[in-house]
């Protein structure tokens, strides 16, 4: 059983736990990939790509290192390993350890449910294991579907069966998993945006991949809007809107460049999938900087996806909304969302942002010779985990390279399990000790 071991009298933090986890992930594919089984006759990789690719698999990214798209620069035992991290970082090395362990029968104590409950995002510690059980099936029995909508499309695109089958189960886990990998070649799905099908399926995924599991259970289990959750509600009608809005902004900042369907694809895919039906260089700077914006809100909470996520902006506009108009409480659905969940919200995104800011300074000190938009493009796109890129990744150096996996990194685990490595009341259900006197500070 997985147990929070202890160090003198100090239990290790799941927070903890959970960053080594992806770590010990991260550096067992990075070996992996660096082998010569991996690697197609004749190409070699360097440590530094190899740690960045395998990290950017971990993080369900996308970002490439180097100049060899990676469906040339590996073999199909390449593509497995890839597909085996992305998959195991896509749904996390705990919930899938505890899957397998929870298939043999046994039972989880209370600190086993700690870290199930921290890994998943959830606010309950009781039926843990039935949840990974619903997880991990459902995630399989979704990605499964998807990979037989892209054998039928891949068919109807001339491809050989024998092909169109490993490429169909790789492009579903990539999709589902929001992580970007395609082994198209250097064009991504650009030769293929026409059909309809591949587009389609490849949308759907991405999009059920991205609203988590906590949506996808409670829309299968309501069947109903009215009976939807809170939580439920949020995400969709936030991310309704984000594709909506996105998506029109997108082709008013580039209509001599996009088409409505491009438009709506990149979109979709700027959220955290990191595809592309169009060079994203050929795009005008509005429309960057519009992508940067959807990229860096991402997904929803229990997900695939990166990005601060979706009830996090909610929560803040309704916040802001609420002080503007001089209400004292926030309100959503006839529901008053909590004190602490606006609090955590705008330190997840200062933090996020502050986090992103930083790196992308150091690199534009190491990068002169690209521009700052360019650097905080890619700087985004690692955070959250989009893995959309403006072409300038292969041409980094090393060290910036290793500042975009650690940007990759903090993404993918969020800011809020950094943040909560210096909690040293989380085992504490006791009130604070000490209370002082309240003051008001000047603010504005």
């Amino acid at each position: 059983m997985l147990k929070i071991k202890k160090i003198g009298h100090k239990p290790i933090s799941p927070f903890a736990i959970l960053l080594l986890s992806f770590l010990g992930l991260i550096a067992f594919g990075t070996v992996l990939l660096l082998l010569p089984i991996s690697l197609k006759d004749g190409n070699t990789i360097s440590f530094v790509d190899s740690l960045f690719i395998s990290t950017s698999a971990v993080c369900v990214t996308g970002l490439v290192s180097t100049s060899i798209p990676i469906s040339d620069l590996f073999s199909p035992f390449g593509h497995v390993v890839l597909m085996f991290l992305m998959e195991v970082g896509g749904l996390g090395f705990v919930t899938i350890f505890m899957f397998f362990f929870s298939m043999l029968g046994k039972k989880i104590g209370i600190s086993t449910s700690v870290l199930l409950k921290e890994a998943l995002n959830q606010n309950s510690y009781a039926d843990m294991l039935p949840l990974v059980k619903k997880i991990v099936l459902t995630s399989f029995s979704i990605q499964l579907f998807g990979a037989v909508l892209n054998f039928i499309a891949f068919l109807q695109l001339g491809f050989d069966p024998s092909y169109a089958l490993p490429l169909s189960l790789f492009h579903a886990c990539s999709s589902f998993n929001n992580a970007g990998f395609d082994i198209f070649g250097a064009s991504s799905l650009s030769l293929y945006k026409s059909n309809f099908l591949l587009m389609f399926s490849t949308s759907l995924l991405i999009i059920f991949g991205g609203i988590g599991f906590v949506c996808i259970f409670d829309i299968l289990q309501k069947r109903s809007l009215k009976k939807l959750s809170l939580h439920t509600k949020i995400v969709l009608k936030t991310t309704f809107f984000i594709l909506v809005f996105g998506s029109i902004f997108t082709k008013l900042t580039s209509w001599d460049t996009l088409s409505w369907s491009d438009a709506i694809l990149t979109t979709i895919f700027a959220r955290t999938a990191g595809f592309y039906t169009v060079d994203m260089p050929l795009l005008r700077n509005a429309t960057i900087i519009i992508l940067m914006f959807i990229m860096f809100i991402g997904g929803s909470p229990s997900s695939c996806a990166g990005g601060i996520k979706t009830t996090s902006l909610y929560t803040m506009i309704k916040a802001i909304s609420s002080f503007a108009l001089g209400n004292k409480r926030t309100h959503a659905y006839h529901r008053e969302i909590s004190n602490s969940s606006i609090f955590k919200a705008f330190v997840l995104t200062v933090v996020a942002l502050a986090f992103v800011l930083i790196m992308t300074t150091i690199i534009c000190v190491l990068e002169p010779e690209f521009t700052m938009l360019e650097i905080l493009f890619e700087s985004v796109s690692a955070f959250a985990t989009v893995g959309t890129s403006l072409g300038i990744t292969p041409h980094l150096q090393w060290g910036s390279k290793l500042l975009l996996c650690v940007l990759m990194y903090f993404g993918r685990l969020g800011p809020i399990t950094f943040i909560s490595l210096l909690n040293r009341r989380a085992f504490s259900t006791s009130d604070d000790p000490v209370r002082y006197v309240e003051e008001k500070i000047i603010i504005g």
